[in-house]
């Protein structure tokens, strides 16, 4: 029993550590139960938590930190994840935050809340084209802005990003989300003529919600 939390009464025998504590982590337990468990083992090859213990973890700030730790050491290294999410194959994460215990010391430094609108570490925002979570690349943003930077590559096969090939019309097909989230689009003759579209709509999103949220982020 760890004072204050929940009761851990077994596991089924044949599963593996990580694959135990991605169990708890789908099932939303406790982070400072994670921590018990874990502390000073291997995650995902390549993890570790250093000198922190359950009893570091009682805040909520605290909590948090390693669930946005763990998720990130999980995107860039757990087989499973990577073979659904390819878009993060090639992700690493820096030597210095392969350790929980310096994670949460810039967490602690950089992490702020807007009222009502969830909270994510985002490596694409600063360096175009990223792919290592470190101190350097990484910032806190609201998952709004967030998910304009996310590629999504399936379906589109060659094309440019934000352009399709549309059967049903025989013609390039350019998506994008508005303002509000909903999603347009619109068809061209020609794929230069569809990217240009979804581009423009694109960069023209991002500076209204880069706007819209400007008086709340911290200057990086």
């Amino acid at each position: 029993l760890l004072s204050g939390y929940l009761r851990i009464t077994g596991f089924i025998p044949y599963l593996s550590s990580l694959r135990k504590l991605e169990l708890l982590n789908l099932f939303f337990v406790d982070a400072a139960i994670l921590m018990g468990i874990l502390a000073n083992k291997k995650i995902f090859g390549v993890a570790y938590v250093g000198n922190t213990t359950v009893k570091n973890l009682q805040t909520h700030k605290d909590k948090e930190s390693y669930k946005c730790w763990y998720h990130m050491i999980r995107r860039c290294y757990d087989g499973f994840n990577l073979s659904k999410h390819t878009t993060y194959i090639g992700c690493t994460v820096c030597e210095e935050w392969q350790s929980f215990e310096n994670f949460t010391e810039w967490f602690n430094e950089n992490y702020y809340e807007i009222e009502g609108e969830k909270m994510c570490l985002d490596k694409d925002i600063l360096v175009h084209g990223n792919k290592i979570y470190s101190p350097s690349t990484c910032i806190f943003a609201p998952q709004r802005i967030n998910t304009l930077f996310v590629k999504k590559d399936m379906n589109r096969g060659d094309l440019p990003i934000g352009v399709h090939w549309d059967k049903s019309r025989n013609k390039y097909k350019s998506t994008w989300r508005d303002f509000n989230s909903k999603t347009k689009s619109k068809r061209f003759n020609t794929i230069q003529e569809a990217f240009d579209c979804y581009k423009y709509n694109k960069e023209k999103i991002i500076k209204q919600v880069a706007d819209e949220y400007k008086p709340y982020i911290p200057k990086k």
